[in-house]
Order: structure tokens, then C-alpha cells, then sequence
């Protein structure tokens, strides 16, 4: 007899007989007993005994008997339930037959009878207990009993005992998850505390599909993955799978697996009796249809977070990001407010929400929730203009406020009336369920809008106790004193939400050429023309916004000199202080978005994946999600990761929430290039080949740098080629076709395309042709270096003119062609031995200041050319002392758009020092860099798998020197002979540590 059985068998006394374990069970342990008054067997599952400190067992008891009290056909009752000994345990009848499990693994998909009568009569369970008020969660095949012709479910009330008996958490604690991954609903991944028996109706739901299918709608290598796709991924087709499926049919499960529960069956017994219908009848064609999927509705975006959270932290219990409990008592959430009178003034409905948070936060202690993220919980409840509402009902202002974490809220309402304007508001309190804590009412003209607000505030405040600190934050003072001005403000943030960037960037100018000291203006200019990728105009902007910062508000300060610290691309400054502004203000989408900013774009130069910033972005989509921005950044992190499915539902998500996006066309390549859909990719070819010079850029980048498919790149970048389009467009698509040759060790082949490129554009072709031969990677005759050297020895620099593009993969040399002149001709001098040479240029660049978006440019690029005379010279130690002296604080705009910028020849041949110096870890952090950023390190990123796979052998770690040797070996499969040394070493190197798949 086993420990455990033992332990049982004295829990149970002598009223039962243990006879055997029966399997598991889930969480429990099964066992099968002899009930001796009664002389019948039952089955006895054994809970975890780490769970026994953490449970309440007078609750476990309640819960359990709630259950017990289940007296159904298609229910497997509760019998009894108790402790003992330290172990938790109830019993049941023992049913013969077997469980769905075992006959879905004995024989894959169900004849599609059998399982619409499984699936009946398991809904006819549910509606059972739903009108019992039990909520089962834990609906799988193994809680499915079949025996003869009918189907019993099991295990009722279990998950809500446990919940109840331990507050959740401890659970999680323990290590359990309550819900079976495969089988969880979204908002279960959630940990929503407003779980209803919806939940059950998709658990149904992915139990139909399984037994039509064959397999659960989402299946994946590890349970996160899985628990990721319930709430981010669309299941495949029914009738794809299984075309023999009535459509009626597949629409009625594909139903059930709505993300919203707002979108599925709302009870089993609607449900039930359809599928009862189709059976009676026969009828299960088109006379039954079910609503279209949606991917991202309601509760879901909020969802996503949960999901990825769950990933995150590596276990199947999910993490709760919010709760409806009873709120912060300093957080005030402005609601909309409803609005008669005339067209001028509708706006107000949302706008109120912008100007009285703004005049409330900062008063005392008091802070207002992110008016983004009170508008697109409002909007989701019906409130707001922007979705054809108005003012919220009392339950869906208490319900919006709940989500947001806020235990005050405001409601008000704007009345026109012959050009006079009367504003009233009140201040709710949730803990005194819905008490109006304080009132007020203003009145006068039009034009007075702003000091009426400010008076209104002033009367709220007066009401609600802040303490003697309390202060008013005058919003003419950071705002504007123009009503005009603020409507096209408005403008702005709405074409921006929704992932309009130039739009919003003429948005934001109308705003200011009305009030040139609107500052917030320029400050959210700067950010939509950095999405735009007109990085002048963003630098512009920002030195506006800096010299009007006295009309901010204190927190939009510190978001403004975040925002400085990441164009000088100090992101270890500008991360700290995002987060530092998230400790005082959770719920600011702008720092949220901000904090994904600069772990995507400069994660992988400090040797972080890109998806670290998966977190941030998701948060943003908690609170707000229609925000365009942070799906286009989990797009690329899933196509990085290879989600072929995720990308796209995501990318079907972006569509849907904004056909007339700029990003349309780059999500489009995005999701061909990643899927592999061959038909797709020719469509976006066709239709890049009619878009503007600009509009090929980022779908190029993408491409190439998050799908990793550079014969796809390559396809994008000839387009820019084409005799019609302009000679910087030529240009540019002949100096990405010679970047992406040598990134397959194609070199003479990239040089053909440098020739092409000269022909259309000399000035470019030298600077960044001149680089590739400089790359160490490359041989380059010396007669090559002497013939660049003398081409930049007779540049004028001040006859280039700049680009007429606007667009910073265009300009990224603007400015700076003087610097990079004196950097090419260093590194060369170095090459050719000429020390004294190459020192004077060195010297020269330190002398030199940057712009403040580059303003360490030219002392790293100075210390990378007198790194280069120490290593020729033989003295590694000094040149690799110098070159950790770099700090490559550049703004990452720059970054991705010159090798120059991204100093990628100089992190090569750092990783490189520090491998020989001995320090592999090191060098692996950094040779881990060239992917994931910019489309011109990509030449680095075969020869850095290469190295990487040498010195994690050199580790004893075999797996991963077989991943990245393998990885090698498909980049440089077709590459010029001068490299196939290279790759008979990794092939070899392969056969050393064994292959991997």
C-alpha cells in the first residue's frame, strides 16, 4: 500500500475501503473504494496535500455541498466530501463506461451524430447548473463520463470550492492552475473576476470542436503558448478540418469560441435546443447561422496582457491585472458627458473628459486616470461620442470606474443655448456605492470654455476633501487658450489612436499654427512624426515642446524628458524614467507606449529580444484597445518569433480596427512574408509597385529584419529600383539589394548592386559601399580602400544637397555627411597601416558635437578608428578597452537607417575582442545584437550565429552551438566561394555537437 493510500484509508476510517488508485484526475488522484453500508463502489479523489494549509475546509465543505445538491441525468453527483489527515477529498459514484478522453485517444474524430448527442447532453448539464448558479470551469474530456448512449459530467463545483476555500491565490502560490489550458476561456486566462458561465459555453464550445476535429482548437509545445492563443489567435475552420461538418453545424461551435462572451450563445440552453433542432430536423444548412468572428472585442484586448503574462512568468495560473475591487480613494476617473445644443459643440462629450482630468489631477493627492484609457473602457459601454454615446448610465459609470481601478468618478452634461454654455458635473464615490460626493455648475460664453472648467474643478475640489495642499492645475496654463486650437489637438490624438500618423502630424501643426505655444501640441507632434519616420520634424517638435515646457503640467514634464532622454538614445535613462512615471501614474498609455519604444527598437543593441516589450505594449491594449500602435509592435515580435497564426490575427485586428491606416500596406507584407502565403505576397507586391517611393521602406524592413526572409526582402527592395521612381529611391533599393547579398554571402554580388547604386546616387553608393568594404568580415583588395579613399578625399560636403524625401530612411545622412566622411576616411587609413593618418581623423571627430539625437556620434566613431590602429597594431586589450568606451547613444531612428548609425562594425568587432579575451559570455550578448533591428546589421548576423555556435560549443552547450551553427549554414547556403570555408566549418561544427531541429 502506498503512502498516500494509506494516509486516505485513515482519512476515510472504516466507513470505506480503499481498493486501488483508479488515475489521475486532473489535479487530484483518483481512487476507487468500497463503500461498506451501502455495498457500493465509488471513486475518491484525493486533492494535493500541499493544499491542505492553504484551504479553508469549513468553506471547501460549503462549496462542495452547494454541489452535492446537483440531481441531474447528465451530472455525476457530489456524494460526500471532508479532511483528514492532512488531504482533502470527495467522492462520487463510480460510472461504468469510460471517459471522452479515452474514446477521442482510441479513435480521433467522433461520427458527427455521436458528438452532436455528447455535446447535447453536456449542454443539457451546464443549463442545469447555470440555473443553479454553479459554474463548472473546468469543462475537458476527462470530465466527460460516456456510459451506453448518454454522457455524464463531472467534477461540478470542484474549481469553485477551491477558489472560494483559498482567495485564489494561494492556489497559484502552489503551483495549481484551476482550468485545464486547453480548454480555458479567455477570460479565464485573465483571471477576470467576472467569470460567468460563459465561460463554460466555450469550454463547449473547444470540446465540440475537438470531437468534430480530431484535435482542441489550439495546441502548442508548452501550456503558455496555448493559454496565449485562446486570447490572441483565431482556431482554424471546421469545415476546413472537417469539410463534411454541416455548416450549421461548425457556425454553432465556432460560436462558442468567441473571444468576447458577449459574442458567443448565452446560455447552454439556447444552444442546446439548436442543436436539438438540427437533429430532429436534419436540417443544419444555411437556414443557421452564427455571428462572424471577431478577433478583438469588448473584453479581449484586455485579455491579451493576461495571456502573454502567463507566458512571462511560466506558469498556468494567471496573472490578474485588475480587479473590481473597491478602487484607489485618490483616483478619479472623468467620464463622458452628455451634450445638447448645437454641432459646435458636441465635441465636448469626450473633450470634457481631456479638460476636467487635466484641471483635476495634481489637486492634493488626487490623480486622474489617462483620459485614453477612461474614453476606450467608456466607449466599450456604450459612453463617448466617438462611439455614438453620450453620457454613461450610474451602473456603467460605476462598472467603467471599476475597471480602471478608480474609486471616484464624474458624470456631467453640457448644455448650449444661444451661444451661453452651462457645464454641471458631481463627483461619485464606489465605496458609498455611488454617492455623489460633491456638485458644481458653471455658466457663461463660449469662448470662456476653459476658466469655466477651471471654475468648476475649483467647486468640486472645494467639496471633496484634499487636505491643505489641495491645488487647482489651471488648464489654460497647460493647454491652450484657443477652443480651435484644442478641437484639431483633438484631432490629432484620435488620427493617432488609430494609427494615422500623418494625419495626426497635420493635426498637431493645424493645432499649433493656432496657438504656436501650445506646448502639449508640440510634444505630441514630436511623437506622431517620429511614427511617421520624419525625424527632422520630430527633433523640431521636441525643441518646440522644451521651449514652451513652463505651459506642461508636471507629469507631461517628465514625459517630455523621457521622451529628450530616448532621442539621445540613452535608454537605460529614458526605461527608468517610464517606469518611474508608471509607479505614480499606472495607467498612462503615453509611458506605456513610450516603455515599448525603447525596449523594441533598443533591446537588441544592449542584447535583449525584442519581446521584452511585449509586456508594455500589452498593457496598452488592456486599457486601451484601439490603439493601432502597440499591435503593429506585437505583430513584428510574433513574426520574429515565428506566430504565424498570431500575426495574423493581429494583423486582421489592425485592419479591422483601422482600414485607412498608414501601417495597412507594411501589415499586409508582414503577414504574407510570415505566413508563407505566396498569393498574398504577390498581391502586396502588385499593389507596393503602385504606392509611393516611402511606402516601401518599412514593409521592407520588416521583412527583412522581424520575418527574417531576405529573398523576400530582396522582391521589395527591386521595386524600388524601377526606372520611374525617383534616383533616392534607386538608390536606396540598390544599397539595401548589395546589404542583403553580402547578409547571404553574396559579395560579389552586393558589389554589383554598390555599382548600380553610384550610378544613380555616387555620394550615398561611396558612403555606405565604402562601410561594407570596411566590414571585417570582407577582404576588400587594397586597391578597393585606396580608390574610396581618394573619392572622399575630393567630396565637397557642403555641395551635397539633401534629400527632398521626408521620410528618415531617405534623410538619415542629412546633416551628418561631413562626420561620416572623416570616420570612412580614418577606418581606412587605419586598414592601410597609416596610423598617423587615421589618428589626426580620430582626433578630429573628438573635437566634433553631434546633434542632440546624435550628439556621442562622434567620439564613438573617433574611438572606433583608434580602436581599429590598436588592433592592427596587435594590442587587443587597448582596442578593446577603447571601443567599451563607446556608449552608442544615438536616436534609434537613426540607428536602423545608416550602418553608420548602429555602429555595427564596431560592436563585430568588440564581440569579437571580447571572445579572444576569453570572456564568452560577453561576446555572445553581443553578437546576439544584428537581428531584430535594422536591415543593414543583417550582413553581421550569419558570421555572429557562426561565432556563436563556436563558443557555446566551446561551453559544452551542444543544443544551442547546433542551433546557431545550423542557422549559419542556411543563411550562407548559396554564398560566394571565398566563404564556403565558413561553411564547412559550421557543417563540420554540426557533426561535432549533433543537429538540431
Amino acid at each position: 500500500m502506498t503512502d498516500l493510500l494509506a494516509r486516505l484509508q485513515g482519512a476515510l476510517g472504516d466507513r470505506y475501503r480503499v481498493e486501488r488508485e483508479f488515475g489521475g484526475g486532473g489535479m487530484s488522484r483518483v481512487f476507487v473504494a468500497d463503500e461498506r453500508g451501502l455495498g457500493r463502489q465509488v471513486v475518491v479523489k484525493v486533492l494535493p496535500p500541499e493544499l491542505g494549509a492553504a484551504v479553508s475546509v469549513d468553506r471547501f465543505r460549503q462549496e462542495i455541498r452547494l454541489a452535492a445538491s446537483l440531481q441531474h441525468p447528465h451530472v455525476v453527483p457530489v456524494l460526500t466530501a471532508g479532511e483528514g489527515g492532512g488531504l482533502l477529498y470527495y467522492t462520487m459514484p463510480l460510472i461504468e463506461g469510460e471517459t471522452l478522453r479515452a474514446r477521442l485517444a482510441r479513435g480521433g474524430p467522433l461520427p458527427i451524430p455521436d458528438a452532436v448527442r455528447i455535446l447535447g447532453d453536456v449542454l443539457d448539464a451546464l443549463a442545469y447548473a447555470h440555473r443553479h448558479q454553479i459554474v463548472h470551469r473546468d469543462i475537458k474530456p476527462e470530465n466527460v463520463l460516456l456510459t451506453g448512449e448518454h454522457a455524464l459530467v463531472t467534477d461540478f463545483g470542484v474549481a469553485k470550492a477551491l477558489t472560494q476555500a483559498t482567495g485564489g491565490a494561494s492556489l497559484t502560490s502552489a503551483g495549481i492552475a484551476l482550468g485545464t489550458p486547453a480548454y480555458m476561456a479567455p477570460e479565464q486566462v485573465a483571471a477576470d473576476p467576472q467569470i460567468d458561465h460563459r465561460s463554460d459555453i466555450y469550454a463547449a464550445g473547444v470540446l465540440g470542436y475537438e470531437m468534430l476535429a480530431g484535435r482542441p482548437p489550439f495546441a502548442g509545445e508548452s501550456p503558455q503558448r496555448v493559454l496565449a492563443a485562446h486570447v490572441t489567435s483565431r482556431p482554424d475552420s471546421l469545415a476546413r478540418l472537417r469539410p463534411e461538418v454541416p455548416p450549421a453545424l461548425a457556425a454553432a461551435v465556432m460560436r462558442c469560441l468567441e473571444k468576447d462572451p458577449a459574442d458567443r450563445w448565452q446560455s447552454a440552453d439556447e444552444l442546446r435546443r439548436a442543436l436539438e433542432g438540427m437533429r430532429t430536423t436534419g436540417q443544419a444548412g444555411s437556414t443557421w447561422r452564427g455571428q462572424p468572428a471577431r478577433w478583438l472585442g469588448g473584453r479581449t484586448a484586455a485579455m491579451i496582457i493576461a495571456a502573454v503574462a502567463v507566458v512571462l512568468i511560466g506558469g498556468w495560473a494567471a496573472l490578474r491585472l485588475r480587479s473590481a475591487g473597491p478602487g484607489s480613494p485618490t483616483l478619479v476617473a472623468v467620464l463622458p458627458f452628455s451634450v445638447r445644443g448645437g454641432p459646435d459643440f458636441a465635441y465636448l462629450g469626450d473633450g470634457m473628459v481631456n479638460l476636467l482630468s487635466t484641471s483635476l489631477d495634481g489637486a492634493g493627492d488626487l490623480r486622474a486616470v489617462d483620459p485614453h484609457a477612461v474614453l476606450s473602457a467608456a466607449q466599450r459601454r456604450g459612453g463617448g461620442t466617438g462611439a455614438g454615446g453620450g453620457a454613461l448610465d450610474p451602473v456603467g459609470a460605476a462598472t467603467v470606474a471599476a475597471r480602471l481601478g478608480a474609486g471616484l468618478y464624474v458624470l456631467g452634461d453640457v448644455v448650449e443655448a444661444g451661444g451661453r454654455v452651462r457645464i454641471g458635473a458631481s463627483v461619485y464615490d464606489r465605496e458609498r456605492g455611488g454617492a455623489a460626493l460633491a456638485s458644481g455648475t458653471v455658466e457663461g460664453g463660449g469662448g470662456e470654455l476653459f476658466s469655466l472648467v477651471d471654475g468648476l474643478a475649483t467647486q468640486l475640489l472645494a467639496e471633496v476633501p484634499r487636505g491643505p495642499s489641495a491645488r487647482v492645475t489651471r488648464v489654460a496654463s497647460v493647454t491652450t487658450s484657443s477652443l480651435a486650437a484644442y478641437k484639431a489637438y483633438l484631432d490629432g490624438e484620435a488620427a493617432f489612436r488609430a494609427g494615422r500618423a500623418d494625419s495626426a502630424v497635420t493635426a498637431f501643426q493645424r493645432a499649433i499654427a493656432l496657438d504656436t505655444a501650445f506646448a502639449l501640441a508640440y510634444y505630441r507632434l514630436s511623437v506622431a512624426a517620429e511614427w511617421a519616420t520624419r525625424a527632422p520634424l520630430a527633433s523640431e517638435a521636441a525643441e518646440q515642446a522644451v521651449r514652451h515646457s513652463g505651459r506642461l503640467a508636471d507629469h507631461d514634464r517628465l514625459l517630455l524628458r523621457a521622451l529628450l532622454a530616448t532621442r539621445r538614445g540613452a535608454s537605460l535613462e529614458a526605461e527608468g524614467l517610464y517606469r518611474g512615471i508608471l509607479g505614480t501614474y499606472p495607467d498612462d498609455i503615453e509611458a506605456w507606449i513610450q516603455l515599448g519604444e525603447v525596449q523594441f527598437h533598443y533591446g537588441p543593441l544592449l542584447g535583449r529580444a525584442i519581446a521584452e516589450s511585449r509586456p508594455a505594449w500589452e498593457r496598452v491594449l488592456y486599457f486601451d484597445p484601439g490603439v493601432v500602435t502597440p499591435m503593429v509592435h506585437l505583430a513584428r515580435v510574433a513574426a520574429m518569433e515565428g506566430r504565424r497564426q498570431d500575426v495574423d490575427s493581429l494583423v486582421g485586428a489592425i485592419h479591422a480596427l483601422s482600414p485607412a491606416s498608414d501601417r495597412d500596406l507594411e501589415m499586409r507584407a508582414l503577414r504574407a512574408y510570415a505566413t508563407g502565403d505566396v498569393a498574398a505576397q504577390q498581391r502586396v507586391l502588385a499593389d507596393l509597385g503602385r504606392a509611393g517611393d516611402a511606402a516601401l521602406t518599412l514593409p521592407l524592413w520588416d521583412v527583412a529584419v522581424f520575418v527574417g526572409d531576405l529573398a523576400g526582402a530582396d522582391a521589395l527592395a527591386r521595386l524600388l529600383t524601377e526606372r520611374t521612381r525617383s534616383t533616392e529611391a534607386q538608390a536606396l533599393g540598390y544599397l539595401d539589394l548589395a546589404y542583403l547579398a553580402l547578409a547571404r554571402g553574396r559579395l560579389a554580388e552586393a558589389r554589383v548592386e554598390l555599382a548600380h547604386a553610384a550610378e544613380v546616387d555616387s555620394v550615398r553608393a561611396l558612403e555606405y559601399g565604402t562601410l561594407l568594404e570596411l566590414a571585417p568580415i570582407v577582404a576588400a583588395p587594397r586597391a578597393t580602400l585606396e580608390a574610396a579613399q581618394r573619392a572622399l578625399e575630393r567630396l565637397h560636403v557642403s555641395a551635397i544637397p539633401a534629400t527632398t524625401q521626408l521620410t528618415v530612411f531617405f534623410s538619415a545622412h542629412d546633416g551628418f555627411h561631413g562626420l561620416l566622411r572623416a570616420y570612412l576616411l580614418g577606418l581606412i587609413s587605419a586598414r592601410l597601416g597609416d596610423a598617423a593618418t587615421a589618428g589626426r581623423y580620430a582626433a578630429t571627430l573628438a573635437q566634433e558635437t553631434g546633434p542632440p539625437t546624435a550628439a556621442a556620434l562622434p567620439r564613438d566613431l573617433g574611438l572606433e578608428i583608434r580602436a581599429e590602429v590598436a588592433r592592427r597594431e596587435g594590442a587587443r586589450a587597448r582596442a578593446l578597452a577603447l571601443l567599451r568606451q563607446t556608449t552608442g547613444e544615438t536616436w534609434y531612428e537613426y540607428h536602423f537607417n545608416s550602418p553608420m548609425f548602429s555602429q555595427s562594425r564596431a560592436r563585430y568587432v568588440r564581440a569579437e575582442l571580447e571572445a579572444a579575451e576569453g570572456d564568452a559570455r560577453r561576446a555572445i550578448a553581443l553578437f546576439s545584437g544584428f537581428e531584430g533591428f535594422s536591415a543593414y546589421d543583417l550582413i553581421y548576423a550569419g558570421p555572429a550565429h557562426l561565432r556563436r555556435g563556436a563558443l557555446y560549443e566551446r561551453l559544452g552547450d551542444r543544443p544551442a552551438a547546433a542551433v546557431h551553427y545550423a542557422r549559419f549554414v542556411q543563411l550562407f547556403q548559396d554564398c560566394d566561394p571565398e566563404f564556403r570555408s565558413l561553411v564547412d566549418s559550421a557543417r563540420a561544427g554540426l557533426a561535432r555537437v549533433g543537429t538540431t531541429n
